[in-house]
């Protein structure tokens, strides 16, 4: 416990001391090379219909110095596969979802303040996704899906599905250690039947915290999530609501090298969907990946695993190329 206290006490110190006398609030001697050296992975985090909704990627408290703009193109993948019995009623959930293109911006708007957006071109692979969900009766529940059981197509399609912006604001820290707070909302812009969106407004606010130990850097974030608006993922008679959930993440970058960094990071939130008992579990998922610095560039590669098949992702897949513009 003494340990505790000792370590916490020459965090906050250490803190304090480095924000003192700084014409930049947190660590302006760092270029992005070198926070993108620290960062943790930035894959985004979908699992199962969650992929409709906002979810914050695990971030670093850190801000880009002013007047800076990082470009990051990427492409994710991931698959789920889970078959439940909930008062005598299978449901099954059988999903590849792609995010084929997506394009984030960030911005050093001013000391300690970082801006972002975020769209992404995505979609629920038809061929291979089969979301069998019923309710008591035996009823389908997720929109359109009845349509497969007729033979028919989903007619799902993939989209520019959304547009996330968001802001970061550093509250104190330096050299060693920085907190920050982040807000972020989603805007639904794709077809309903799509179900790359779920037709709500998600406000999120999380706070990150990131502490340098030599080579290491360790990351903390949690937050909450609240959708609002009309979803368009379960059918209108099943009468579903998309409900507030809390979101977290916590993980380690080691910079192994010159140009290399390797993160290991777990990611969860509790469910936005209560009121489907297939889905009343929250997510789990472990990722790992390295980050390859070439020049004012980096690359990024990353795979994971949920912990729980009936609840996470079975597997993805993440490719990313990062450019200071």
């Amino acid at each position: 416990m003494n340990t505790c206290r000792t370590l916490i006490g020459c965090w906050f110190v250490a803190s304090l001391s480095s924000c003192a006398g700084e014409g930049e609030l947190g660590p302006t001697a760092l270029t992005v090379r070198e926070l993108a050296a620290r960062a943790p992975l930035s894959v985004p985090r979908p699992s199962y219909l969650q992929a409709a909704l906002l979810v914050p990627p695990m971030q670093t408290a850190a801000t880009l110095p002013t007047q800076t703009v990082v470009a990051t193109v990427s492409t994710n993948h991931v698959g789920a596969k889970s078959t439940q019995t909930h008062d005598g009623v299978q449901s099954w959930f059988a999903g590849v979802f792609h995010e084929w293109l997506a394009v984030d911006l960030h911005y050093g708007a001013a000391p300690g303040l970082e801006l972002s957006a975020r769209s992404a071109l995505s979609g629920w692979d038809e061929s291979q996704d089969h979301f069998s969900l019923f309710d008591d009766n035996g009823n389908y529940i997720v929109r359109d899906e009845s349509r497969l059981a007729r033979n028919m197509a989903s007619q799902r399609h993939d989209n520019v599905a959304r547009l996330d912006l968001g802001a970061k604001v550093l509250l104190f820290g330096g050299d060693l250690a920085q907190t920050a707070a982040g807000v972020a909302v989603k805007l639904p812009i794709a077809r309903a039947g799509d179900l790359t969106s779920g037709g709500t407004y998600d406000f999120a606010g999380t706070l990150l915290e990131s502490v340098q130990l030599g080579d290491f850097t360790l990351h903390a974030n949690v937050g909450g999530v609240v959708p609002t608006g009309t979803q368009t993922l379960f059918d209108e008679s099943a009468d579903i609501d998309i409900n507030p959930f809390v979101q977290g993440a916590a993980g380690v970058t080691w910079r192994a090298g010159e140009n290399w960094s390797l993160i290991l990071q777990a990611e969860g939130n509790t469910s936005a969907f209560r009121d489907v008992p297939f889905l009343h579990r929250g997510p789990i998922t472990f990722v790992g990946g390295a980050r390859r610095s070439i020049g004012s560039s980096f690359v990024e590669l990353s795979g994971g695993r949920g912990s729980d098949g009936s609840s996470s992702d079975w597997w993805e897949a993440f490719v990313g190329f990062g450019l200071q513009l």
